[in-house]
């Protein structure tokens, strides 16, 4: 019997006190409730509530230390858990999210420490080079405090677990200092045993800065959007490839906006309006119902929801484009003449995220998971998407511009064919394993 087995039974028939947990025991429920919480909370029911309760549990992290920074006891944890899953031959597979949150801007001393100003915590950070941070330091400025929060969080790839490994209260954060900061977190995690798939991020302007001073410029047609990155989990000389994936909840909402603020043309010459979108909207008000689909008035006047992912899904979805192909062949009404660009658009991009936002097995189309099986149709999908969408081009006062549309959903289309040799490494160590 295992050593938290033993006290766990002990406790139960009553051998060991009542009152307090051993830090065998203390260890196991920690792991248990960190590994699934749902999990423990059984084991713990079945167990006469003989383990800690997780509130207890969370009161054991109550004295961490929350400083800005990369948090050090989250990359202890980490490297402790990685430890238990290298002796059980799994590798622990995570994306890196970072994302910045907005604040209320307050300063403010508490004993011996401010809080509210930015700061990089106990991570050195070299002062911006770029043309935009020596004409701030020009103007001499004087800071009022951190206006965002800029997170770094791990997200597990195969288990259903995340963790935030670090904060930075920020005012103004450059390209290459946000560059420095990623490269700092990769390695604090591959450190502590955790290899980093990727990076997910959305669509700020600095965040693409960042990413072509990290090796990565999504302006250009690759084939592979990634950089290299130093392997110290163990002292080695080799390199882990890191992709870059744009957040597509976050792309989507970008492209619905400039389908609402612009005309295109695609690469047919056809028109690609969102006046088609109108005419369906007041076409259900008129008659008093929805046909197939979900538009309201928060839909069409989104410009104070600019941040609602289901507006902008809802918006961009097969039901919207199946209503307006029924208006204009079925009913045959002019007011869909010509709208055949616009719903052949819409289906594009209604597929394209469902590949992108693909997480469920029981799924089909393209909506259930990337896998051996289907990732060459998703593949051939990808590229026609891609083509389709370098094709785009916006129009400016019955103009055509020159310039093809920089439409976001082109930045994160081309990651999908990156997974075809995860996926084959994974399939390859599975066939070994078996």
């Amino acid at each position: 019997m295992t050593p938290p087995m033993t006290a766990l039974f002990n406790r139960i028939i009553g051998k060991e006190s009542a009152h307090q947990y051993n830090e065998i025991l203390k260890r196991f429920a920690i792991e248990l409730d960190f590994i699934s919480p749902r999990a423990y909370r059984f084991v713990r029911a079945q167990s006469g509530n003989n383990l800690p309760n997780p509130r207890t549990i969370g009161g054991w992290f109550e004295s961490i230390d929350c400083d800005p920074g990369l948090t050090k006891e989250s990359f202890e944890l980490l490297k402790s858990f990685c430890a238990n899953e290298k002796s059980q031959g799994r590798q622990v597979i995570c994306q890196l999210v970072f994302d910045e949150v907005f604040i209320f801007t307050h300063v403010q001393r508490i004993g011996s420490k401010i809080y509210g100003e930015p700061s990089f915590g106990d991570v050195a950070i070299q002062e911006s080079t770029t043309a935009a941070a020596k004409k701030k330091k020009t103007a001499k400025k004087k800071s009022k405090g951190a206006t965002q929060i800029l997170l770094f969080m791990l997200v597990s790839i195969d288990m259903r677990w995340k963790i935030p490994v670090g904060y930075f209260p920020i005012d103004t954060l450059y390209a290459d200092q946000k560059a420095e900061l990623i490269l700092k977190t990769i390695y604090r995690a591959e450190d502590a045993g955790v290899v980093v798939l990727g990076l997910t991020f959305d669509g700020s302007k600095v965040n693409f800065s960042a990413m072509r001073m990290l090796g990565v410029d999504l302006e250009e047609e690759k084939e592979v959007y990634s950089f290299s990155s130093p392997d110290i989990s163990e002292g080695n000389s080799e390199e882990n490839v890191i992709f870059a994936y744009p957040d597509p909840c976050h792309m989507v909402k970008l492209i619905r906006n400039v389908f609402g603020e612009h005309k295109m043309i695609d690469g047919e010459g056809r028109e690609i309006c969102f006046k088609f979108i109108l005419e369906l909207f007041n076409l259900q008000r008129s008659v008093g119902m929805n046909f197939n689909n979900k538009l309201k008035i928060a839909h069409i006047e989104f410009d104070n929801r600019k941040m609602n992912v289901r507006l902008a899904t809802q918006l961009l979805s097969n039901s919207v484009a199946e209503d307006i192909d029924m208006c204009r062949n079925e009913l045959q009404l002019p007011q869909f003449s010509g709208s055949e660009g616009t719903t052949n658009f819409i289906k594009i991009i209604n597929a394209s995220f469902d590949v992108l936002n693909s997480r469920n097995a029981s799924q089909i189309g393209y909506k259930n998971l990337i896998n051996e099986e289907n990732i060459t149709s998703i593949e051939n999908f990808c590229k026609e998407t891609i083509s389709y969408i370098n094709n785009l081009q916006l129009l400016s006062n019955s103009i055509t511009s020159d310039d093809s549309i920089s439409i976001p959903w082109a930045y994160s289309i081309p990651k999908v064919p990156t997974l075809t040799p995860v996926i084959e490494e994974n399939t390859t160590q599975k066939a070994t394993l078996s």
